[in-house]
């Protein structure tokens, strides 16, 4: 009775607590979370530190959710990219409030801290892109002590200079990896410096994933959304069972999961199309290949020729 007189937000605190049975004070959970990557020398069993890995995950997800973060439809979202999906996430909304931010930097921080200890060399430079990195790798850059890059998108430079320098990148959030791939890494090594990891706050584990593989850097996250992250968010209350499904669906097969959803609501795109013409055939030049006529009929035209007509 007296768990559902509470608000909304201490519900899912209580949640956690109960649920994941480790939960620790403001306080402790940071202490805690600054040895994790340390664990091996202190001797703690793999299995504990992943139990705090995960309770770190955690409490940043409920922290994100908390904040407005995440944005959830049993429909289908469009993203940049032309791929649709059935969530959007913002990571920059843990900055609304101080807990938030907080625990975001001392996440990324211990990262970076663990990367000093596994490789034995310092890191010279934080950098960070224009302009989401940067609420994040200013205050890890500051907290480790080393000198901070701005680089922004038109590839300009601002802060450190790299050459002969290893440089750790810090992000806000890996979708496609495309700005790290086409703006933020060159710059760095075309300035001469050195970059093999890149840490970001929160990774879809989507395309990104593949992409930094490409680039030869070593990936971290401190809020991997994975599908234990899914069924926290469920157990928590903050997706329902139909949500839920449907995001397990899509993780583990987003082009069948795509294919099928564009179809189900081709309105979605209609309505797209006719705000933004653009964005709108971005989305049906993706999908056209992957389900052919389908997609024009399922539109209200008779072919890809008469939905030409119209929107080309």
């Amino acid at each position: 009775m007296y768990i559902n007189n509470l608000s909304r937000s201490d519900k899912c605190f209580i949640g956690h607590s109960l649920k994941v049975k480790i939960i620790y004070s403001y306080t402790t959970y940071l202490t805690i979370f600054h040895y994790v990557h340390f664990g091996l020398h202190f001797g703690q069993n793999i299995n504990q530190i992943m139990k705090i890995m995960k309770n770190i995950q955690e409490n940043c997800l409920l922290l994100l959710a908390e904040n407005g973060g995440f944005q959830f439809t049993d429909t289908w979202f469009p993203y940049t990219s032309g791929w649709i999906g059935p969530y959007y996430v913002q990571s920059m909304d843990i900055c609304k409030t101080a807990i938030g931010y907080q625990t975001a930097i001392k996440g990324l921080m211990d990262i970076a801290e663990h990367l000093i200890n596994k490789s034995g060399l310092a890191i010279d430079v934080i950098s960070g892109g224009e302009s989401r990195d940067w609420p994040f790798s200013f205050p890890v850059a500051e907290k480790l002590g080393v000198a901070t890059l701005m680089i922004y998108k038109d590839g300009k430079m601002l802060g450190a200079d790299v050459n002969d320098k290893r440089v750790v990148h810090i992000a806000d959030l890996n979708n496609e990896g495309s700005s790290p791939r086409d703006k933020w890494v060159p710059v760095i090594k075309n300035a001469g410096g050195t970059i093999n990891d890149i840490i970001f706050l929160v990774d879809r584990l989507e395309d990104g994933v593949e992409e930094m593989k490409k680039l030869g850097l070593n990936s971290y996250a401190v809020v991997p959304l994975n599908e234990e992250a899914w069924i926290f968010l469920k157990e928590n209350e903050i997706v329902t069972q139909t949500v839920f499904d449907s995001l397990m669906k899509y993780w583990k097969d987003r082009k069948a999961w795509g294919m099928k959803k564009i179809i189900e609501h081709p309105e979605l795109l209609l309505n797209i199309l006719n705000k933004d013409k653009t964005k709108g055939l971005k989305i049906f030049n993706t999908f056209y290949p992957l389900v052919g006529e389908d997609l024009p009929k399922a539109l209200g035209f008779d072919s890809k020729q008469k939905f030409k007509e119209i929107y080309y």
